[in-house]
Formats: C-alpha cells, structure tokens, sequence
C-alpha cells in the first residue's frame, strides 16, 4: 500500500516541535556536563589511479575541498558524548569506520556494530569527514541527519540527502543532487545540473549551463540571470520563485 504523503506545512510543524522539544531537553540538561570522547583516523591516496571517491555516513558532517597537489586525503572523526565519561567511551568503540581502495575509487563509510545480546548506544554519535581532492576527483556522497559541503569540484559529483543541509559552491561539470526533508543551496554552478527533491527548500543563486529540477512540496528559489541557463523545471505542491524575474508561482 502507498505511504501517504506528507504535507510540507505539516513538516514544518513537526520540524518546529522538534526544535521546541530539543530546546527544552538541551536547558533540562544545562546543569550537566558533556563528556566527549574522539577517535580519529586519517588516510591519503595517489590520485591518478584512484579517481573516485564515494562516502556513505550516517550522523555526519561532510566537508570536501579541493587543493593542487596529486593526493587524496580523508579524515573521519568519530565522536560521543554523554554526561558519563564510561558510557561515551563504551559507545564508542561501536562507532566504527572503514576506508578502503578499490580499483579507482575509495570508499570511505561509518556504522554502529553491536555485539549480540549488547543495548543500544545511549551516548550521541556524531561522525565528521574532511576530504581534500584535486578538483578533477569524482565525488559521491550519501548521507542521512547530517549536513554537506562541497567546494571547488571540476568534474562529476553526486549527493543523496536525507534530513540534511546541503551546500554546493563553485562546481564545474556534472552535479546531482536527490535531497529529502532538508535544505539545499547551490552558488556559482556551472554545468549539468540535476536536482530531484522532497519536501526541501532550495536557494540556486548564480547558475549556468542546464538546470534540471523535480520537485515536490518545498520551496524553490532561483537567483541568477535566465539567459545563462537552460531550464527544465517540473514541480508539484511546491513554490517556485525566481528572484531576478520578480515573478513567482505555485503547482
């Protein structure tokens, strides 16, 4: 049977509660202290060889920059916090990661690995990546209740959100990007760019080359000069408004 849809008023309802609700917990619990404990790794790759790379978090933040030299370097930190120094640290030898290289690609990952008979983790599990990649490096993500950043990539990147932040700047080339349930803003994007999203807000400012979007129950905002790109845009319950036209509308 099909999940009934989800209006995006009623989103942002529960969207509203939940900060309510995380307000009230974080002054509840103002009278403790947070322990914190990190486990770090990092990792670097020739590049030339290995030309891709792909992430798979759950829980994170995701940060990719670029530089000039041939090498690929990735950075995974594992953090928990919890008011009990033992309990963070218990939790988070079940945090773990994996990097690896397989053929051309590197495939960098973080996951929850619980011993049979042993709770769940009662500590909060947070994963931070940072790669560094020569601006032709192919980059996929995914990522779920997190947020990414992308900067600088010249070549073929991919996104997959969800209850993300996802922000897009100064790429070249081949973007695209499937976000549920968060936010997107992409500036300064020249390319072939693919957009599908669910009950997202999204800001593209100063966009050129193809711009294509499907969007349901959201809002879209487009900020840049129309004769710079081709636009193919097909919308449903969702408010598409471009800035520099003055005009708005609503399907």
């Amino acid at each position: 049977m099909k999940t009934p849809l989800i209006p995006h008023e009623t989103c942002k309802r529960l969207a509203a509660l939940a900060c309510a609700l995380a307000v009230f917990c974080h002054a509840s619990g103002q009278a403790q202290t947070l322990q914190v404990v990190t486990k770090s790794v990092e990792k670097t790759f020739v590049f030339g060889k290995i030309k891709r790379i792909s992430i798979s978090a759950e829980r994170a933040d995701v940060e990719v920059s670029t530089w000039d030299r041939p090498e690929i370097k990735i950075t995974v930190d594992l953090v928990a916090k919890h008011p009990d120094r033992t309990v963070a640290t218990n939790d988070l030898d079940y945090f773990k990661h994996l990097i690896e290289a397989s053929g051309n690609t590197v495939y960098a990952r973080n996951y929850v690995l619980l011993p049979k008979g042993a709770a769940k983790p009662q500590a909060n599990l947070k994963a931070r990546y940072r790669l560094v990649v020569p601006a032709s490096g192919a980059v996929t993500i995914q990522n779920n209740f997190g947020k990414v950043l992308i900067d600088g990539l010249s070549q073929e990147t991919t996104v997959k959100a969800d209850f993300c932040a996802v922000v897009l700047q100064n790429l070249v080339g081949k973007i695209a990007v499937d976000a549920r349930f968060g936010t997107l803003r992409a500036e300064n994007v020249d390319g072939d760019l693919a957009l599908t999203t669910d009950r997202s807000d999204c800001h593209l400012k100063n966009i050129k080359g193809q711009c294509r979007i499907r969007a349901e129950y959201g809002n879209i905002e487009i900020e840049t000069d129309k004769t710079l790109v081709k636009m193919d845009v097909k919308i449903n319950q969702t408010t598409l408004k471009y800035v520099s036209a003055l005009t708005s509308k609503t399907q």
